[in-house]
């Protein structure tokens, strides 16, 4: 056996059989016979030859890396969503990277680099404002939208149903008896708030109460 780490040649060589043959066996093309498959797979184990997975993924014009863009890595909900796609990532052959954008002209300069470089084959979006950035990820790219929707377009998403708890918590109320219900939200630019705000507001209106704007309060999620 060779003293240094075998190669495809070496493989090659120990099989009778071009490197392009293993290189075919590596990659499970149907384009070799039985037999030829076994004498390979068997140079394989006996040299304990390992494929470059970084070559074959160039090769495919893969990366197995993904990234996760969020306001910032440090809020608990977000943090929290990130540990569990990293262990998702990583059972299923992935890598994830993750990097904040404050704003939306950090968040295109990120797409830029990441999507227009071609650096990473998927997108999560923590996104939990009501804006346009759906707009700068290519309709072919994927990318999947968490704890918030794209309001404007087909974008996969996974996110709470807002609407439904606003409204819900709200009927609750109603249905104690309760008339003056003041509403304390989150900043209106978040996809969560608008949400909420809706369930109560629709909530109101099926009971026939008018919405009493001195009863609002919007809050900036401090305590």
């Amino acid at each position: 056996m060779p003293s240094t780490h075998p190669t495809i040649r070496d493989v090659a060589r120990l099989a009778g059989v071009s490197h392009q043959t293993v290189s075919r066996v590596i990659n499970r093309s149907s384009d070799v016979t039985p037999e030829t498959r076994e004498r390979v797979e068997a140079a394989i184990l006996e040299l304990g030859y390992r494929p470059n997975a970084i070559a074959r993924s160039m090769a495919r014009g893969e990366t197995h890396t993904l990234a996760c863009i969020s306001p910032n890595l440090t809020d608990f909900t977000f943090a929290s969503i990130i540990e569990g796609a990293e262990q998702e990532s990583r059972a299923n052959g992935y890598l994830l990277l993750s990097s904040s954008a404050k704003d939306a002209q950090a968040f295109a300069e990120l797409i830029e680099e990441l999507v227009g470089h071609r650096r990473v084959d998927g997108l999560l979006i923590i996104n939990p404002f009501a804006d346009e950035r759906h707009t700068l990820i290519p309709s072919n790219f994927p990318v999947v939208f968490v704890g918030a929707h794209s309001r404007g377009g087909p974008i996969p998403s996974v996110s709470l149903d807002d609407e439904g708890a606003g409204y819900t918590a709200t009927i609750h109320l109603l249905k104690s008896g309760l008339r003056r219900i003041a509403h304390i939200s989150g900043p209106l630019v978040e996809d969560c708030v608008i949400d909420r705000r809706a369930g109560f507001l629709r909530a109101l209106q099926e009971a026939g109460i008018p919405f009493d704007e001195t009863l609002f309060y919007q809050g900036d999620w401090s305590a």
